[in-house]
C-alpha cells in the first residue's frame, strides 16, 4: 500500500513539473530585434556600464553595511569603536562629497585652444566652449572618476559650467584656457575609455584642439570651496 502511494505522489509531481516546464517553453521561435545608429549605440553602451557599475557599488555597500551591523550587534564592541567607526564613515562622505581635499593616482588632461594659424580665421569652431567642457566632464564620470579638478577648482554634483566671454565660469569663478583637469582614479582604465574613438576628446582632436593625457600617481584635489546648502531638502519619510 505504501509503495503505491509513493508510486502515486511520483506520478502526480511528474505531470506537475512538465506542465510547468511546458508552459514555460517558447514554441513562436520569434526574437525582436532593434538596429541602432553610432549615437544609440554609445548611449546604450554607456548606460549598460553605468548600470553594471552601480550594482557592483550596491552590492560591495551591502556587504559593507552587514558587516557594520553584525558589529554593532555584538556585545564585545566598545562605544569607543563605535565612535571611530562612525567618524570613518563621516570623513569617507566628505570626501565624497568634495569637502575635504582628497589625493590618490589619477591622470591628467590638458585641453587648449587651437593653434594661432587656425585662431586667425575667427572660427568658434576651434575654440573650447562650455559645452565642450560639460561633455568632457561626462566621460571623465564615466571613465570611472574618483574625484575631478579643472585647474585648481574641485567640481561636485553642483558644480555649474558655462561661458563668460572669453572665459569659462566653474563654482563662480572665471578660469581661461589652457584647461587643466586632474582626475583621481584607475589611470588604466580612464584613458582607455577617454581616449577610444566614441568619446569627446577624439571630436576634440577632429576640431584642432589641443588635446594630452597624461598620468599622475599623486594628483591632490582641493577641498570644494562654496557652501552646500539644504534649506529645501527633507529626509523623506516611508
Amino acid at each position: 500500500m505504501v509503495k503505491n502511494d509513493a508510486k502515486y505522489f511520483i506520478l502526480i509531481g511528474s505531470i506537475v513539473i512538465g506542465t510547468l516546464v511546458s508552459s514555460n517553453i517558447d514554441t513562436s521561435n520569434t526574437r525582436n530585434f532593434k538596429i541602432l545608429n553610432a549615437f544609440q549605440y554609445k548611449e546604450a553602451m554607456n548606460d549598460s556600464y553605468s548600470l553594471k557599475k552601480e550594482i557592483g557599488n550596491l552590492s560591495e555597500k551591502y556587504s559593507k553595511y552587514k558587516l557594520q551591523l553584525d558589529k554593532y550587534n555584538d556585545d564585545d564592541t566598545s562605544h569607543s569603536e563605535v565612535l571611530k567607526d562612525i567618524q570613518k564613515e563621516l570623513d569617507f562622505n566628505n570626501m565624497i562629497l568634495g569637502t575635504t581635499e582628497v589625493t590618490g593616482p589619477g591622470i591628467e588632461i590638458t585641453l587648449k585652444d587651437a593653434t594661432e594659424e587656425y585662431l586667425q580665421s575667427n572660427d568658434i569652431f576651434n575654440l573650447i566652449h562650455d559645452q565642450d567642457m560639460i561633455q568632457v566632464i561626462n566621460d571623465i564620470k564615466n571613465s570611472g572618476a574618483e574625484a575631478i579638478q579643472i585647474n585648481g577648482i574641485r567640481l561636485i554634483d553642483r558644480t555649474e559650467i558655462y561661458c563668460n566671454g572669453v572665459f569659462l565660469r566653474i563654482n563662480g569663478l572665471k578660469i581661461a584656457a589652457p584647461f587643466k583637469i586632474s582626475v583621481i582614479g584607475n589611470k588604466g582604465a580612464m584613458k582607455k575609455y577617454l581616449l577610444s574613438a566614441d568619446n569627446y576628446l577624439a571630436y576634440l582632436q577632429v576640431r584642432d584642439i589641443f588635446v594630452s593625457i597624461e598620468d599622475n600617481d599623486n594628483i591632490k584635489i582641493p577641498a570644494y570651496q562654496r557652501s552646500v546648502d539644504s534649506s529645501y531638502l527633507k529626509k523623506a519619510s516611508n
